[in-house]
């Protein structure tokens, strides 16, 4: 039996967040990139006997020596379109949205949103195609914006696809897997969760809810919210996290808009 898992990839940027108002405080520039464990759906193989095993792994091989030949199947990432940034405005075609930053807030340098993917400069001088490099990714980090205070928000697609997921999820169903993995994270409490709320751009339905995050190496809790909306083979979410300074649903949905 084939093991079918969600791997969500998440950008929390750390450091110390200015108090609200103190313009003055030196820029934290820290990050630490976190990776939730996998969750894993479907999961049968535990009960199943030798025999069983053997005839999976000899169907598995038959089926690998047929398939060498057949056109490779699409993962979900032909279309995919990254996003551009103007001044101070984010927009992604692909993801049917809109971001126009407060006042104030500066976005991610190209070079930095590449070292989020592990995608080193370095690559992209050797001439590789870089927007077919990006969207061969798994996790898409497709823009950031920050505030001189530290609170960010980080707009990124996963491919479903390539996660191996072959049905439609549920947002329930994508929030009970963020919780599972966030269970199992090492350094961090998560807590306080709201919610559901769901608010619509356009004909697009998003779904967010917030919670507090505590990093026991940092002695710090900040407050993240996560919205997303499942498209077909990919998720798009955009994660704010911070130190409370921002009002989510007053200054950061209410500058979100569809594209068309």
């Amino acid at each position: 039996m084939k093991k079918v898992s969600l791997l969500t990839a998440l950008l929390i940027c750390l450091g110390a967040f200015a108090s609200c108002g103190d313009t003055d405080s030196e820029k934290s520039s820290s990050k630490d990139s976190d990776t939730t464990q996998a969750y894993e759906l479907n999961d049968d193989d535990d009960n199943e006997t030798d025999d069983e095993k053997e005839t999976d792994e000899a169907v598995t091989e038959n089926e690998t020596e047929e398939e060498t030949d057949a056109p490779a199947e699409s993962d979900g990432d032909s279309d995919f379109i990254k996003g551009e940034i103007s001044g101070n405005v984010y927009t992604s075609e692909f993801g049917n949205l809109r971001f126009t930053a407060p006042d104030g807030w500066n976005f991610s340098s190209e070079d930095d949103i590449l070292a989020m993917m592990g995608l080193s400069q370095s690559v992209v001088d050797t001439g590789v195609d870089l927007d077919a490099l990006i969207a061969e990714q798994i996790a898409i980090y497709d823009a950031q914006a920050m505030s001189t205070t530290g609170d960010n928000v980080l707009f990124m697609f996963e491919n479903l696809k390539k996660e191996g997921v072959t049905f439609q999820l549920s947002a329930d169903d994508y929030i009970a897997i963020l919780k599972q993995n966030f269970s199992n994270m090492n350094g961090v409490t998560y807590s306080n969760y709201s919610d559901p709320k769901t608010f619509k751009l356009g004909n697009d339905e998003y779904t967010y809810f917030s919670v507090d995050s505590t990093y026991e190496n940092y002695n710090m809790t900040i407050t993240q919210t996560y919205a997303f909306r499942i498209m077909d083979d990919y998720s798009f979410s955009f994660v704010y996290s911070g130190g409370g300074c921002t009002d989510f649903e007053n200054e950061i949905i209410s500058r979100l808009e569809a594209v068309k």
